[in-house]
């Protein structure tokens, strides 16, 4: 009974909502609103993180593309297009996602957030509308709240980059 979308960003779901959620969604923004993150977040779904934390959390892209960051990585993917591959070139929002991590210490003081072990892991609970309800607060203020400093992380450099108008690769000179 499981379903999953047929796009280079695949995502899977299980359950009465599961072919709503995998319906086909846009290359480009990989992970806005519609999209399978974004679907879960507007039927107000909820995200379950078990052994990793939210540098894992997709939705926060969703929580990005609703705040309008304008940071961008180039990518590419390969799709079969009338029986033949061909590329296809487009942006998405991407980084590190390290800091995306700063959602604990935003959610759980609120009580928005559960935290606790299963197994020899740790799992985290939360509803999709409030993680990028806090995320989105957070971006509206920096946009660059989960983005390093210029030379801690080259992707975090890249989404730096593409904010002040300069080629992903650095500078031009």
């Amino acid at each position: 009974g499981v379903q999953r979308s047929d796009s280079p960003h695949s995502f899977a779901a299980v359950g009465p909502l599961a072919n709503l959620i995998t319906a086909p969604h846009p290359i480009e923004p990989a992970h806005g609103v519609d999209s399978p993150p974004g679907r879960a977040y507007e039927l107000g779904g909820q995200v379950l993180l078990l052994g990793v934390g939210h540098e894992a959390n997709t939705t926060m892209h969703v929580a990005e593309s609703i705040a309008g960051a304008r940071y961008r990585a180039e990518k590419f993917v390969t799709v079969l297009r009338h029986g033949k591959s061909a590329r296809l070139d487009y942006r998405e929002t991407d980084h590190c996602c390290e800091l995306f991590n700063q959602l604990d210490g935003w959610l759980e003081p609120k009580g928005l957030q559960r935290r606790g072990p299963v197994g020899h892991s740790v799992a985290r609970l939360a509803d999709s509308r409030r993680i990028v309800a806090a995320a989105v607060e957070h971006l509206r203020v920096d946009e660059r709240v989960f983005l390093h400093p210029t030379g801690v992380d080259e992707d975090c450099d890249e989404a730096q980059r593409s904010l002040a108008g300069l080629p992903p690769w650095g500078d031009s000179g």
